[in-house]
């Protein structure tokens, strides 16, 4: 009888801590929710404010202790060449996604002046990403749209040479045969081995800038899409 008794107690001790832990667990999982609703409704709050500021503006590119640029997109890829977040004339430009991207596109195309008289303004600092050395700390990139925070890692880094007719980097969409075509030639001229490849069904992020007194050239990094 007296082993009966402590067998019930026993099984009532353990059912009593796993009813308990669960309840913790939904009690956790709750307010980790809660939390990520309210980061969300902040951020929307944030991007809103800027949409009113100028309706053109669609997200902000991050490179962790890098670059953090907002990014517009007009119906030209002229305007922004020249003119800043407030449509004011600015030798500096904007950062801005390419006129024909739609959001849902495979390759979203962002450009960004290098500026020769601030090296740290604009698209100049993803010159570091040249060098293997800087990979590991830079290589990480997020696009926040507001509604959502896509995350890439970058793949290759390369030198464009203009009106190259291999590496066609400004598609939007590629074919299977078009893509592999691509990355291929990029292997052939990329700064050095990543290690992140870019295949069929993969999307993926180009960044463009200029090369500072090489006018045929241009920086071109291709980060891969590896979540939201």
């Amino acid at each position: 009888m007296k082993k009966f008794i402590y067998l019930f107690f026993i099984l009532i001790s353990v059912f009593a801590y796993i009813f308990l832990n669960k309840e913790e667990t939904i009690i956790l999982k709750e307010s980790i929710y809660k939390e990520r609703e309210v980061i969300k409704e902040k951020e929307l709050t944030v991007f809103n404010e800027r949409k009113s500021i100028n309706e053109d503006y669609i997200g902000e590119i991050i490179i962790e202790d890098l670059i953090s640029e907002y990014v517009v997109q007009t119906v030209d890829n002229e305007f922004y060449l020249k003119h800043d977040f407030y449509k004011n004339e600015f030798s500096q430009g904007s950062v801005f996604l390419d006129y024909r991207n739609s959001l849902d596109d495979q390759n979203l195309i962002i450009y960004g002046h290098y500026v020769y008289k601030d090296e740290t303004a604009k698209f100049s600092l993803l010159h570091l990403l040249k060098e293997e050395e800087n990979y590991e700390k830079y290589k990480n990139i997020k696009l926040d749209l507001g509604y959502e925070v896509r995350e890439y890692v970058v793949s290759k880094v390369y030198y464009y040479v203009m009106d190259s007719d291999k590496l066609i980097y400004f598609l939007t969409n590629y074919s299977d045969e078009d893509l592999s075509s691509y990355i291929s030639s990029v292997d052939e001229v990329k700064f050095y081995d990543t290690g992140v490849e870019i295949g069929t069904g993969d999307k993926f992020l180009t960044l463009q800038t200029c090369v500072r007194n090489k006018n045929d050239l241009r920086l071109i990094i291709l980060a891969k899409e590896i979540g939201k």
